[in-house]
């Protein structure tokens, strides 16, 4: 019974240790790295940002999701919004040599409910696929992939301006930018 104290101290001590290097510290070590990875992120858009100054662009054109989409949970385009892309065809062909950048946006209040339990879309996903979208069509309008680039950037600003205007009721916007 003497011993019993100390045999339960040591027992608890050695738990309390594995714990630490088997829980503990995997989760300190990833969110370290998640932590750098985000900073490096932040100075690369911050860069992005300077390098992208609307006054030093070659072409920069934002539309508003309902602009060029049926609505504004839609990946799809609209009659409208494609015969807005195609009279951009020329302006783009303009610039043979440059990558075209597309940036979708989306404000995080598009996606109802339903959708967000359905498809579990992020905002960066529901970017992405509508900026995929718009490249695809000027793909097939004669715009090279390879000169495309495109990024479904989510909830962050603007890449190209210096703050984001965004009215009410609009959900989110999409950027076709020439550097």
């Amino acid at each position: 019974m003497k011993y019993l104290g100390w045999l339960l101290f040591l027992f608890v001590i050695i738990c309390a240790i594995i714990w630490y290097n088997t829980k503990h510290l995997p989760l300190a070590k990833e969110s370290e790295r998640i932590k750098k990875e985000n900073l490096i992120w932040q100075e690369e858009i911050l860069h992005l940002k300077e390098k992208a100054n609307v006054k030093h662009l070659k072409f920069y054109r934002q539309f508003y999701l309902n602009e060029i989409f049926t609505n504004d949970t839609s990946v799809n385009l609209s009659p409208v919004g494609e015969s807005i892309l195609r009279e951009l065809i020329p302006t783009l062909q303009e610039f043979p040599q440059d990558n075209i950048m597309l940036a979708g946006y989306n404000c995080g209040e598009s996606l109802e409910d339903t959708l967000r339990k359905n498809f579990k879309l992020t905002d960066q996903e529901l970017a992405l696929k509508r900026a995929l979208k718009v490249g695809e069509l000027l793909n097939s309008l004669g715009i090279r992939k390879h000169r495309i680039v495109i990024l479904g950037v989510g909830k962050l600003e603007s890449i190209a301006k210096d703050s984001v205007v965004n009215p009410e009721g609009q959900k989110g916007y999409l950027e076709i930018i020439i550097q």
